[in-house]
């Protein structure tokens, strides 16, 4: 069945996961310069913006059985609840502890959350089966844009705790497009976790990747990119302009600067991701992913030796747009798998993900401490070359792997 019969329910998924990551895309963006006013350690900031990734290498495969259990609609609606609570949490002083608390609900619910968009588009044939992941995480990261957005502008003028209570508040939103779900779309694995789809994705000579490698190289692109590099960019960006900087002739906050260039991210993925679908539909998910690995970690490299404050954006832009594309191009490859095997491949390749997204903070804030920035981004550079030339020996062929599930 074609993804353009799953419009609605992509499209629904997509804007509820959007307005659930308000709250999370902020985290990212200020809750590393208010630190010191809430009496959080910059090891303790590390610790937070991991820990709900941390979770999701267990509630992962609870999200498999959740919605293998129990209706679609009903779990999404109970995940937004959640959100929202756990979002607002932050915007009081309450303590390490409970913002702890708080960050591992929100793993909990994302799993859900994107599991979720996972069902919807494995529905999709194979032929566009990218584009369907691509169109998915192009809607959805417009919550994170304009968290990002509006909640440093919000965090400069009015200060930390109205701006996490916006996003809070806007995150319940998302109840309306919950209720107009229909889980009969999305419930293809009553069953269990472990049921292939009727529909398999159609092998694409020379274009394949394994389902191992895909798990492999999410560990490491996610740890690299959406671990260490999104956590530690506000950080990087104060040690190089301080409080504020000049921009086209505007002077702007430290937080407004941080989250322009966090927006970046989210902004190209609207463009980024669908064509990136439709190129790994086309021409097969190995090429580009290699392709786009590569020049990846010559733009880290770039970031760990520039200097000047447009130099540095810009570079931090080509990552951005690079890493959007290449997560589409592994998306697609465990998708490919999961329409084999059924949801339970999914929720293995998410949690490597998590791995190392989990893992991305602690590294960077890790060797910040020790050394600095730049010799962490000039690790990750290496990592991602690695992963780029393990993928040129990779089969293409599923095959058992000691600890790949």
């Amino acid at each position: 069945m074609s993804a353009r019969a799953y419009l609605k329910p992509i499209a629904l998924v997509s804007i509820i996961t959007a307005l659930a990551l308000l709250g999370d895309a902020l985290l990212y963006s200020i809750l590393p310069l208010y630190a010191g006013s809430l009496g959080i350690s910059t090891f303790m900031v590390g610790v937070l913006l991991s820990a709900n990734r941390w979770v999701r290498l267990a509630t992962n495969t609870w999200a498999a059985r959740s919605f293998a259990r129990w209706d679609f609609s009903g779990i999404m609606l109970a995940v937004v609840l959640l959100t929202a609570l756990s979002t607002a949490v932050y915007a009081f002083p309450l303590g390490a502890a409970l913002f702890f608390l708080a960050r591992i609900i929100w793993g909990a619910c994302y799993s859900h959350l994107r599991l979720g968009g996972y069902l919807v588009a494995l529905k999709a044939s194979g032929q566009s089966l990218g584009l369907a992941l691509g169109t998915i995480q192009s809607v959805s990261r417009l919550g994170s844009i304009f968290a990002v957005l509006g909640g440093g502008l919000l965090a400069d003028r009015f200060g930390y705790s109205w701006a996490l209570a916006a996003a809070g508040l806007l995150s319940l939103g998302a109840v309306p497009f919950v209720l107009r779900l229909d889980g009969s779309d999305a419930n293809a694995d009553r069953q269990g976790t472990g049921t292939a789809w009727d529909s398999p994705s159609r092998e694409q000579p020379h274009g394949s990747l394994s389902a191992a490698f895909a798990s492999t190289a999410g560990l490491i692109t996610h740890l690299v990119a959406w671990g260490m590099v999104l956590s530690t960019l506000s950080a990087v960006l104060q040690e190089r302009v301080g409080q504020g900087a000049v921009l086209f002739g505007q002077l702007l906050g430290i937080a407004t600067v941080a989250g322009a260039v966090t927006a970046i991210n989210w902004l190209s993925t609207l463009v980024v991701s669908p064509l990136a679908g439709r190129l790994c539909d086309r021409w097969g998910r190995r090429g580009p992913f290699l392709l786009a690995t590569l020049l990846q970690a010559g733009s880290l490299l770039g970031i760990a030796v520039a200097d000047g404050i447009y130099t540095t954006i810009g570079l931090f832009a080509v990552f951005f747009v690079l890493t959007n594309a290449q997560k589409v191009f592994l998306d697609a490859a465990a998708g490919d798998a999961a329409q084999r095997q059924g949801a339970g491949a999914v929720s293995r390749y998410n949690s490597w993900q998590d791995l190392g997204s989990a893992a991305g903070p602690l590294l960077g804030y890790g060797l910040a401490a020790v050394l600095s920035f730049s010799t962490a981004y000039v690790l990750g550079a290496i990592l991602l070359v690695g992963v780029a030339l393990l993928g040129t020996v990779d089969s293409g062929r599923e095959r058992r792997v000691a600890g790949a599930g």
